[in-house]
């Protein structure tokens, strides 16, 4: 899938923006086309327009479920005194027992229930922000287009840290551009520096909203988006919004090298097909007019219809 912006460009039929319009018609739990369940096959999934265990019954001389003291053994003798010097000794039982109760072995019903407070959506089974109704082990995740939740195993990676499908992020957080996004309901639930979006993702194709699912983007530098996204790449969410987001990235900064994934491309670059090209190549950001951007003989291009963040318009060096 491409986004289908492009840029007029000198020498250059046109360049498309490969990755312009980045959660459009991209499942963020790993949906891929014609998949029915996000998540289900993330190679597919390219943006292209974006005994007891305790207790038991510890007393070997008996079976009774419930142990007191020994009784069947010992017999509480009262010594009356017949020989003199004695003294009354009442035996409670032989040195060193202990009273025990067997419960029989602990069940072991797996981690505790997460017992935040929150109301779970009407027909659903858990609730995704804040998270609720699941174990504390488990995420409430998004696992189909129509809005279906169910609790997964949460898994290890941080905010914009990179994943490849659900269960890879913490808890409270989903797979959305191939990175560890937070659910979000409105703005006010995306906390911490920088800019934040309350961003609906879409899935399915023709592509629609799936319900629900929404995520905190951070809107980042797409030349430097170090800042904002530590070693995550920035690509733009909405070109006619002028807003940017957090994405994976990969290594790659030369011509052809992203044709098969626009996210391959490093911090810093995006991916374009040039003209009536077959393949994609990586090249890096620019502000337009701004001298310096770009090295050597290359020029910032811009594109048709121009991506605008702040005061600068962006193109890509070519």
């Amino acid at each position: 899938m491409r986004a289908g912006s492009s840029i007029l460009a000198t020498g250059v039929t046109s360049i498309s923006l490969a990755v312009c319009g980045l959660f459009v018609g991209i499942a963020g739990t790993g949906c891929a086309a014609g998949e029915s369940e996000p998540g289900a096959t993330p190679d597919k999934c390219k943006l292209r327009d974006c005994g007891p265990s305790s207790g038991g019954d510890v007393d070997p001389l008996d079976g009774d479920e419930l142990d007191t003291n020994f009784l069947d053994e010992d017999t509480n003798v009262d010594d009356t005194g017949a020989s003199a010097g004695d003294t009354k000794v009442t035996d409670t039982g032989s040195a060193g027992d202990t009273k025990v109760t067997d419960t029989g072995s602990a069940i072991d019903t797996g981690s505790p229930a997460d017992t935040s407070t929150c109301t779970i959506p009407a027909g659903k089974v858990c609730g995704w922000v804040p998270q609720c109704g699941c174990k504390t082990t488990e995420n409430c995740d998004f696992t189909a287009l129509d809005g279906t939740v169910s609790c997964i195993s949460a898994g290890s990676v941080d905010v914009n840290g990179k994943c490849a499908t659900s269960g890879l992020c913490k808890k409270g957080l989903t797979c959305v551009g191939g990175i560890c996004q937070p659910f979000c309901g409105t703005l006010s639930d995306c906390t911490g520096t920088g800019v934040h979006h309350c961003t609906q993702i879409q899935g399915g194709t023709p592509a629609k909203d799936i319900p629900g699912l929404k995520v905190c983007t951070t809107q980042c530098d797409l030349r430097a988006p170090a800042a904002a996204c530590g070693t995550a790449g920035c690509q733009v969410l909405d070109a006619s919004a002028g807003t940017t987001a957090c994405t994976s990235a990969g290594t790659a900064t030369t011509k052809g090298s992203c044709t098969t994934d626009p996210l391959l491309c490093a911090p810093g670059y995006t991916c374009v097909t040039i003209g009536t090209a077959t393949t994609s190549d990586c090249l890096p950001w620019c502000r337009v007019g701004v001298s310096g951007d770009c090295t050597g003989i290359k020029t910032c291009t811009g594109f048709s219809t121009p991506i605008v963040i702040g005061t600068y318009t962006y193109g890509v060096c070519n």
